[in-house]
């Protein structure tokens, strides 16, 4: 499926960069060269500093760091992607997580409404990025212990 190509093609990028270069860049480079992303990212200004927030996989936020956004829309974007590790860091599954973090946004419910493949893209992001921290396995065990004592 494309979004899901797209989402892995994303997260090696990211993953395989050197130090030279940034993840922001990266995001900006998979924008230019995908049609429909770039269409998307072009229509839905949010899409952009999303995809960054979501890249940069922090559970606190840091402005600092970040670089100034171009635009009110851009900022929209870092806000709703830059919630998402803390809501990965607390599902137990991929999907489960971006089925509840895009709840809490309708701008991003009406992009997966218009755009089937962006879900199956942001699903395999986060599957990704729950593979290679921590604290989401940490998080998973933890979540996954509790809800056993709790049975017994």
């Amino acid at each position: 499926e494309e979004g899901r190509a797209i989402g892995e093609q994303l997260m090696l990028r990211v993953k395989k960069r050197g130090k030279e270069r940034s993840k922001e860049d990266v995001v900006r480079s998979i924008i230019a060269e995908n049609r429909a992303l770039g269409e998307l990212a072009e229509k839905e200004m949010f899409i952009e500093g999303m995809l960054c927030a979501i890249v940069w996989n922090r559970l606190k936020r840091d402005t600092s760091l970040e670089g100034t956004a171009w635009s009110k829309k851009e900022e929209r974007g870092r806000k709703i992607g830059s919630k998402l590790a803390i809501v990965l860091a607390t599902t137990l599954t991929a999907k489960h997580g971006i089925d509840e973090w895009s709840l809490q946004f309708p701008e991003v419910l009406e992009v997966f409404r218009e755009h089937a493949w962006v879900k199956p893209m942001l699903e395999t992001m986060a599957e990704r990025m729950m593979e290679s921290v921590a604290w989401g396995l940490k998080a998973r065990v933890y979540a996954g212990a509790a809800s056993s004592m709790i049975d017994l």
